[in-house]
């Protein structure tokens, strides 16, 4: 028996030091583990939300009136078409009694009724008498022709009309249902 004493003997100091390297091994992985499984359970968390959409929407609209004159007029306006052009079309009476070398005005209201903010240009065309046929013509000019439009917000455009002081006599007492289209036309913003 007393050569299995000293066999005991010798065994356990290497028991002894490997039993604070097996517990600090253990250790280290329960650290690993438990790292890992909170790493894993951050990036596995969920959160939930919810929001509301909508879109915008475009209306632009061009107004005439017939009294350009009046402090608040009362305006006619027509929209868009599917090109997105809007057309106001002013008949001759809107210029009644032109005469050779004299200046005529009246206004244009442009309407964005959409929710849309618009980029707005503006221009003309002269469709009948008394601004067009036998020269010389008429002159037209817009005071403005492009500006930018929030949405429902207007903006009044001058329309000028400058006869010129050889204008030909065969352009009075013309009239017609459509002598002038002022066209707007709106991007969005």
């Amino acid at each position: 028996m007393v050569s299995n004493r000293p066999a005991r003997h010798v065994r356990r100091p290497d028991v002894r030091r490997r039993r604070p390297v097996v517990r600090l091994v253990l250790a280290g992985g329960v650290l690993v583990g438990l790292g890992a499984g909170l790493t894993s359970g951050a990036w596995t968390d969920s959160a939930f939300f919810q929001s509301a959409a909508s879109s915008a929407s475009v209306d632009l609209q061009a107004c005439v009136t017939a009294t350009p004159t009046n402090p608040s007029p009362t305006w006619t306006c027509t929209p868009a078409d599917t090109s997105g052009n809007a057309a106001a079309i002013l008949p001759s009476t809107t210029f009644s009694g032109m005469t050779p070398g004299h200046v005529y005005t009246t206004k244009i209201r442009v309407l964005n009724n959409g929710t849309a903010a618009l980029t707005v240009t503006v221009g003309y065309t002269a469709l009948a008498e008394p601004l067009t046929g036998t020269a010389p013509n008429a002159t037209v000019a817009l005071d403005t022709t492009s500006f930018a439009l929030a949405a429902g917000a207007a903006q009044v455009v001058n329309l000028t009309i400058t006869t010129p002081t050889t204008w030909d006599q065969s352009h009075a007492n013309q009239s017609s249902a459509a002598a002038l289209q002022v066209l707007a036309t709106g991007t969005a913003s």
